[in-house]
């Protein structure tokens, strides 16, 4: 679709009909479960006395210090509206609308959007000071939305508008999308020369952000925007598999980025199960399962992470409640349906038991795909183990708390090494 045409189409804010009412909106579709106080406390964030959150960013940037980071702030901003929706805290909704009213009055004007600009120069992607990310806009537009829907205030209303439009113009003209064929890349660093970066981490949150406007608008073209953008990384997915790790972005100026594997490596798993659960495609899980073998696969293993035996999934919004995995042994209580994935080791035997009425599936793989079910337990019950590399035990939430242990052989146990990255893993479902 040509750029001329989407601008078009813009049906955006309250434009048309009645705004909804702030209850009428939900929290953004891709928060964790941390609160809006520990995300405040955490790394070198804290609150100004003026209640805005700052970023410590020390002597980086030709000493820039203490700086209001504008996606920092909207993120913050998003788990305040969350709990105040929740407990309608007088407090938590104060704190919301001064982060708001930042981003409202910081905004930088270019043409008919406005934009949030970073005050200094991004040496990896080579952006002069002034850039802004394709991340942000989005998060922020989110921000104003739920502020006009909480006062009645025209310009948040208008500046919600303004910040969404950098998403229908080319990055020639100040755009954070790359429109590629039938899909469509959301930049966090988007190059006004037109060079597309294909950052994976920044596109997803970018994605998220895009959802979230249309579930407050109901506008079509933000709806259009989101499938084509969850189609690009379904198109263009394995071209960040590296083997043992994933690419950090498919462009680059100096050479290709790979992403950290205990940290953006981990981060790409957990965005391609949240878009496995947002659009109900499973290539994602198997991409995001894909990309844990990465860290497991031991021939892969090239740098310093160490491996986690254990992983596993659980609808993303619960999480295990106990995890033991020690002497081959392992015990856990369910509340979600999901799925167990462990090393088989030596084990030719194992035994199962769940105190529920819900049945175990038990299947096997070689390389976390085509997994294939050797067995159903209901109750207890013993499953005899061909040679095979992985073991995933599916679960529905009516099978209680289950365990498991090798009766024959040996299943690896969590050592020191690998214990905190076996967590790592884990955490995925709980963040």
């Amino acid at each position: 679709m040509a750029w001329r045409h989407i601008s078009a189409l813009l049906l955006s804010l309250c434009m048309l009909t009645e705004c909804a009412s702030a209850a009428d909106i939900g929290v953004h579709p891709y928060l964790g479960q941390q609160s809006a106080e520990a995300f405040a406390k955490s790394k070198s964030f804290s609150v100004r006395e003026d209640g805005v959150l700052v970023y410590d960013y020390g002597k980086k940037y030709g000493g820039l210090g203490k700086w209001p980071n504008p996606y920092f702030i909207s993120k913050y901003a998003h788990f305040l509206y969350g709990e105040w929706l929740r407990s309608k805290d007088d407090d938590k909704k104060r704190l919301f609308l001064i982060q708001a009213d930042f981003l409202l009055h910081s905004a930088t004007k270019r043409g008919d959007t406005l934009v949030w600009t970073y005050p200094f120069r991004n040496k990896e992607y080579d952006l002069a000071e002034g850039w802004i990310s394709g991340i942000g806009q989005s998060w922020i537009a989110g921000v104003l939305a739920r502020a006009h829907a909480l006062t009645g205030r025209e310009e948040f209303r208008d500046a919600a508008e303004k910040a969404m439009g950098v998403y229908l113009k080319p990055l020639e003209q100040g755009g954070v999308a790359t429109p590629v064929g039938h899909t469509i890349w959301i930049e966090e660093a988007p190059d006004p020369s037109g060079h597309s970066f294909k950052i994976l981490n920044g596109h997803i949150s970018g994605l998220a952000g895009i959802l979230d406007f249309y579930q407050i608008t109901g506008a079509a073209v933000w709806k259009d925007i989101f499938d084509r953008g969850v189609e690009a990384v379904r198109q263009d997915i394995a071209d960040f598999d590296i083997g043992y790790t994933s690419l950090y972005a498919l462009g680059y100026v100096h050479a290709p980025l790979r992403a950290r594997r205990d940290s953006y490596h981990f981060g790409h798993i957990n965005q391609l199960l949240w878009l496995a659960d947002t659009t109900g495609d499973e290539i994602f899980v198997k991409w995001a399962s894909r990309f844990l073998f990465n860290l497991i696969d031991p021939i892969n293993r090239s740098d310093s992470a160490r491996y986690a035996p254990i992983v596993n999934r659980c609808n993303l919004g619960s999480a295990l409640t106990h995890v033991a995995a020690v002497r081959g042994e392992g015990e856990f209580r369910v509340s979600c349906d999901g799925w167990l994935i462990f090393a088989r080791g030596t084990a030719t035997e194992v035994a199962f038991s769940a105190t529920g009425p819900g049945a175990l599936d038990v299947s096997v793989s070689d390389r976390f795909g085509d997994w294939r079910q050797i067995g159903t337990i209901k109750g207890s019950g013993t499953v005899s183990l061909p040679f095979a590399r992985f073991v995933r035990v599916s679960f529905s939430t009516d099978a209680g708390a289950i365990s498991l242990k090798a009766t024959k052989g040996h299943i690896p146990a969590h050592h020191r090494s690998t214990y905190r990255d076996a967590m790592k893993a884990l955490s995925i479902i709980r963040n």
